[in-house]
């Protein structure tokens, strides 16, 4: 019977323990509790992400402003948290914080925070305590052709279905990268926030053209979408839209890319009066008419008139490239220009006589220029660097002047048809008149593969070898 008891008392003192254990547990964990501590660590971690890049923005990504740079970014977030804190405060809570210390590491793939911000929150039966984290923002971002967006949400390229991104040799790449640059890799100061962002390989094309987005909070007067060329060391500015903070532009080209101040540079050359405007490169003679001379055509209005862009020759010629998707970077270059005939403008190529790949050109010619004829000019030879990439139709000058002065809307070459001497505008309205349609033209203008042939197949050229001689 004692034994009983004794067991009885024991299984008693048991079951009073563990319900003093229950009751000390359950104190221990009244708030705050570890979803607490949770939702205290993302809420600091929000700030620091907003703060970094609120402070790349600012200050840049750069050795030479940490100072600037570590005082901004640790005032944001100690900001922004004391406005959770206040929220806190109002449950009863105690909320017990020190100044936040910030450090920073710059590499080419990141920028690293190191947060020391000691807060501990207290309530009548708890505490806990947070001490600080290390952030990361990667400055590289890969994408498959859908929606790109930059690490700090600030840069978006928006890829249309079926998008293709190919090298000037044609070959295509899989994905793309962006990436966060600094202003001062580039040796231009009117880049406005401080940062650029890269698309990842560079030079290559998109087609069909891509929608760009650049989230911009600042002063929108004279400002652009701008892309880095730096064969030039220039910037070339895009037609740009801003809807409200968003900076947006279609773009064609893998590039660098920001929003810059259109604004004159002391490497820029003042542009002359329009009646300073020298004639065109290439100035064809009279050319007398055969036998049974026949009147040319009226011209059919030109197949894509194309924006007419301003700036200096520079700035022009980059934003011309865009619209076309042209392969070729424009080349200055004085130790060029003796290897160009006097009358020559520009070369479009491998010139072997500066040994450089591109559209060269005679500074001083460009200068001399309007922006009316140098956007002319910009497109016949932009036309002339497509043929190449497309095959050039090898051996073939008159196709390829024919096609150069079809899309730039020029006259510097004049070609000889069953005795009539034709402009290549009137030439076209001929092979419209028998057929072919605009877009047939233009792709025998840039020599894509197999569309001279089909103009032919499709009879619509005069007859066969009618365009006989271009005469400049």
């Amino acid at each position: 019977m004692r034994a009983q008891i004794t067991i009885y008392v024991i299984i008693g003192i048991l079951i009073l323990l563990v319900g003093l254990s229950f009751l000390l547990r359950s104190n221990e964990l009244e708030v705050p509790s570890s979803s607490e501590r949770e939702a205290l660590q993302i809420r600091v971690e929000d700030c620091t992400l907003q703060a970094t890049i609120d402070a790349n923005v600012a200050e840049g990504i750069r050795q030479e402003t940490e100072q600037d740079y570590l005082a901004t970014l640790c005032n944001d977030i100690r900001k922004c948290g004391e406005q959770y804190f206040s929220f806190l405060e109002t449950r009863d809570l105690i909320i017990r914080r020190e100044l936040p210390t910030c450090e920073r590491k710059i590499s080419d793939k990141r920028v690293v925070v190191d947060l020391k911000y000691p807060i501990q929150i207290e309530s009548k039966n708890a505490k806990t305590r947070f001490d600080g984290f290390t952030f990361t923002l990667n400055r590289e971002q890969d994408s498959f052709f859908t929606t790109a967006i930059a690490p700090d949400n600030l840069f978006i390229v928006q890829f249309a279905e079926n998008t293709r991104v190919y090298n000037i040799s044609g070959e295509d790449t899989r994905k793309v990268t962006l990436r966060i640059a600094d202003k001062t890799e580039f040796s231009n100061e009117s880049i406005e926030p401080n940062l650029a962002y890269g698309i990842l390989p560079l030079n290559s094309f998109i087609s069909p053209p891509a929608e760009l987005s650049i989230i911009f909070s600042g002063d929108k007067t004279d400002m652009k979408i701008g892309w880095w060329n730096p064969d030039t060391n220039s910037w070339g500015f895009l037609p740009t839209v801003f809807e409200g903070d968003t900076a947006k532009a279609n773009i064609s080209y893998t590039a660098y890319y920001s929003i810059v101040e259109e604004r004159s540079g002391p490497e820029d050359i003042p542009l002359p009066e329009e009646d300073t405007t020298p004639p065109p490169a290439y100035t064809p003679p009279p050319v007398a008419p055969g036998p049974d001379p026949i009147t040319p055509p009226p011209v059919t209005p030109p197949p894509t008139p194309g924006t007419q862009y301003s700036g200096n020759y520079l700035q022009i010629y980059e934003q011309v490239r865009q619209e076309m998707n042209g392969p070729y970077a424009l080349i200055v270059n004085p130790r060029c220009d003796s290897a160009l005939q006097p009358q020559v403008y520009c070369y479009v190529g491998w010139f072997s006589g500066c040994g450089q790949l591109g559209v060269v050109c005679k500074g001083d010619k460009l200068s001399a220029t309007s922006p009316a004829e140098l956007n002319s000019l910009f497109r016949h030879e932009i036309t002339h660097s497509i043929q190449q990439k497309n095959g050039g139709c090898p051996g073939d000058f008159v196709k390829g002047e024919w096609g150069g002065d079809y899309i730039g809307q020029t006259s510097y070459y004049s070609f000889k048809a069953n005795g009539v001497v034709y402009s290549a505008a009137q030439l076209a309205s001929q092979m419209i008149s028998k057929g072919c349609n605009v877009e047939e033209l233009r792709n025998a203008a840039f020599c894509v593969p197999g569309a001279h042939e089909n103009l032919v197949a499709k009879g619509c050229t005069l007859v066969p070898g009618d365009v006989a001689e271009g005469l400049a």
